[in-house]
């Protein structure tokens, strides 16, 4: 799978004080555009949820470009990111290499109940004056069931926050599902899932640190321990859908 070098982004955190200044929530995403068109009666559908996100422990020894379909995840152990007891506070206001591997586990044409279309969006603080920032968000990654297209790996900089939530993350999906005795597909339901990421030890917060994680498209999947299944396994539990993604620190000059 080839991979792409990004821009570099410069986001910078916002305390809860300058949040509620600016009159936007991290975690309520309503202003976001669809990042494909969407016909009336889905927006309609449309829902906001919380992104369970995941830690892969002693990820941070793996290798930077692994593959989510590595057997080295076989059997690892996931816990909640927002349970470790705190994020990698040199990391605050500093650069590092945020990369997106792709979706764990691939997705199939067979898949009864399966994610159809799937983007991720980064958000990040305009450069302003601290009590006028608004938010600013960019799609970074995006894959589909079909015509098949799972995503490329790409990775890209940026520049955490210095508190509070240095880095907000946003799943926007679509999923279509078999109903009834015949088969037939259902509508597509979009919605849109949502975390944030700090370097000390907000409540309810992902921890950010180097090493692997797992963005839950299932809210609630990875709100407790789990272990990954076996890379051979005929079925993978559909529950355990994810966007794998990675948090590398900048080599010191």
């Amino acid at each position: 799978m080839s991979e792409r070098e990004a821009p570099i982004f410069r986001p910078h955190g916002v305390s809860r004080r300058d949040l509620l200044a600016s009159g936007a929530s991290a975690l309520g995403w309503t202003a976001l555009a669809p990042a494909v068109p969407l016909a009336a009666e889905t927006v309609v559908a449309a829902a906001q949820r919380r992104l369970a996100v995941g830690f892969i422990e002693g990820s941070e020894r793996f290798d930077a470009t692994i593959s989510p379909s590595s057997r080295e995840l076989d059997g690892a152990t996931v816990v909640p990111a927002s349970s470790l007891i705190l994020g990698e506070q040199s990391w605050a206001g500093e650069m590092v290499r945020m990369r997106i591997h792709g979706l764990y586990p691939r997705l199939t044409m067979v898949d009864r109940d399966t994610v159809d279309t799937a983007y991720l969006r980064v958000r990040y603080w305009a450069d302003e004056d601290p009590l006028h920032r608004r938010p600013l968000d960019f799609i970074a990654w995006g894959a589909r069931r079909h015509p098949a297209n799972q995503g490329q790996s790409v990775s890209f900089l940026l520049r955490l926050g210095l508190t509070g939530n240095v880095l907000d993350l946003a799943v926007e999906l679509r999923t279509k599902s078999k109903a009834g005795s015949l088969g037939a597909v259902g509508p597509v339901a979009p919605s849109v899932l949502s975390t944030s990421f700090t370097v000390d030890a907000d409540a309810g917060m992902a921890r950010i640190g180097p090493g692997l994680y797992l963005i839950g498209l299932v809210p609630g999947t990875y709100d407790a321990a789990v272990k990954l299944p076996e890379s051979r396994a005929s079925v993978i539990q559909p529950e355990l859908r994810a966007l794998m993604v990675s948090f590398r620190p900048l080599p010191l000059q």
